[in-house]
């Protein structure tokens, strides 16, 4: 009983049941979903009547309770500030605002967020209630970056709520936090020295950022440019396509997004660093410092956000001397970007993000102990997460892409690996070019960089498997059903096992 109430916390259970509400509210109830969230609500009801002790039951109802609240306040603050934008559509305004995230660099121009604040009514500006754009420039070279304020012309167009092949445009701005999109010239924005914004005190971040890619610019060719951009900044936008298509094939793409791997590390490094002169609570809380102003020089992302938000929560619970559960971090993280923006549950790298990494919290050792009599040590580890994270998104890479590459289990074997020696590289190596100003390691460094993208290359030759065409809403209930299979099965597992061993010692023979 007590494995099962540390694996089945109360905050999973509003995690799993935030996800349920969303989704609701954005389906089309037919007697097959209301089924499906009627089974999926009575196992969260069932699961807390059994793992928690009675006299905590009016205590956990009234925080659920409370957070319902605050979700369903949340949500339709959300939908008021999409249905705000509405009002200034079709018609051409001039707005003040400011930046919001990093441009990317598109075929047909540049793009970034924009959240406008105030609108001019014929010669002064008003506040408005904000709302966040996607603008997109059609030409001239962006000469602006994050938290920079901004006076823009144009018109605000509002994407039909309706699917196209599959997707709909709408849906996908609402994940990302956007209500509306501009189509602008650059002789259409203008610069201000204005702060409108409390989060503009975070300018000097992309100040940096923007001298840091200079610096990189100088020393690195287009290829090794791209590639660094994307693993140390979350920016795929001047990747080639072919480049990148073969990641994906290959179903390394996860690489080339800030995830677990590229924030552990960099937390690891600073953790051990500020642990040469300070107790390891407060180098860990030291570390998470470092990491938030990491965060704030890369494009938004779940996975980078989730990954952050993991290591951070690790920290208090380390810093205050309390342990905490596997799904504790991950399913906190997940509560606090939910009630940023509810719509974020509908974002393909938040589905995908969360699922590979709750299957690898939960079935890495499942798996890691089923291999522990014929698969070498060394292998097993890498094989164990690999099938983990496999097994909870292939669903779900079927329905969203048509493909599912199997061969990702066996490549990632030997990409993995070989990536975690070169992305340790490329730190030392373009650390030493911000602090030092020595570049003598960039030839050999841009050498590297070709030969991992040849071996992804050579790997893309094995294609993923073609799948028929599945509907747009199974991805979603997938992914829920996956949540609660991904937490019950190890449970079970468990369980069946105690009883095995226990069994085991009983008998005689």
């Amino acid at each position: 009983m007590e494995k099962l109430r540390k694996l089945f916390s109360l905050q999973f259970i509003l995690f799993i049941l935030s996800l349920i509400i969303i989704s609701a509210g954005k389906s089309e109830l037919s007697l097959p979903v209301i089924i499906l969230y009627a089974s999926l609500l009575t196992i969260l009801i069932v699961g807390l009547v059994i793992v928690m002790q009675l006299t905590s039951i009016v205590s956990v109802l009234l925080l659920l309770f409370l957070y319902l609240i605050i979700l369903f306040a949340r949500i339709q603050s959300v939908n008021d500030v999409h249905s705000n934008s509405e009002i200034y559509a079709k018609e051409n305004n001039r707005f003040s605002g400011f930046v919001t995230d990093y441009h990317s660099i598109k075929k047909n121009g540049i793009v970034f967020k924009y959240k406008a604040t105030h609108i001019d009514t014929g010669g002064s500006f008003i506040p408005v209630k904000p709302f966040v754009a996607l603008v997109k420039v059609r030409n001239g070279i962006f000469p602006y970056t994050r938290w920079d304020t901004l006076i823009i012309e144009g018109v605000i167009i509002i994407p039909e709520d309706k699917e196209m092949n599959g997707f709909n445009y709408r849906q996908y701005l609402f994940s990302k936090g956007v209500s509306a999109t501009m189509n602008v010239k650059l002789n259409s924005i203008r610069s201000v020295s204005k702060k409108i914004s409390f989060f503009q005190i975070f300018k000097p971040a992309g100040l940096t950022r923007v001298w840091m890619l200079n610096k990189l610019r100088i020393f690195f060719n287009d290829e090794s440019y791209s590639f660094l951009l994307s693993i140390f900044f979350g920016d795929r936008s001047l990747l080639t396509s072919e480049l990148e298509g073969n990641y994906r094939n290959t179903g390394m793409i996860h690489l080339l997004a800030i995830s677990g791997f590229h924030i552990g590390f960099i937390g690891m490094l600073f953790f051990s660093m500020f642990s040469l002169f300070l107790p390891k609570d407060v180098s860990r809380i030291c570390a998470s410092f470092i990491l938030f102003l990491y965060i704030l020089l890369l494009n938004d992302s779940a996975s980078s956000m989730r990954a952050f938000l993991m290591y951070f929560i690790q920290s208090l619970y380390f810093f205050s001397g309390n342990k905490t559960g596997k799904l504790t971090p991950i399913s906190y993280s997940g509560l606090l970007m939910i009630l940023v923006n509810p719509y974020c549950i509908f974002d393909i790298g938040f589905v995908l993000s969360y699922l590979a990494t709750g299957g690898i919290l939960l079935y890495a050792e499942i798996f890691n102990d089923i291999m522990e009599k014929w698969c070498p040590e060394k292998i097993r580890g890498s094989l164990s997460v690999s099938i983990s994270a496999f097994i909870v998104t292939f669903m779900i890479q079927a329905s969203l892409f048509n493909k599912i590459p199997f061969f990702s289990i066996i490549s990632g074997l030997v990409v993995i690996p070989l990536f975690t020696f070169l992305f340790i590289g490329l730190f030392i190596v373009s650390s030493i070019i911000m602090v030092c100003d020595i570049h003598i390691f960039t030839g050999l460094a841009q050498l590297l960089i070709s030969l991992f993208n040849k071996i992804i290359s050579y790997l893309s030759i094995i294609n993923p498997v073609d799948t028929i065409k599945i509907p747009l809403w199974i991805p979603y209930f997938f992914s829920l059903l996956l949540f609660v299979i991904v937490y019950i099965v190890p449970v079970l597992y468990y369980k069946l096992n105690r009883i095995y061993k226990l069994n085991k010692i009983d008998s005689p023979y």
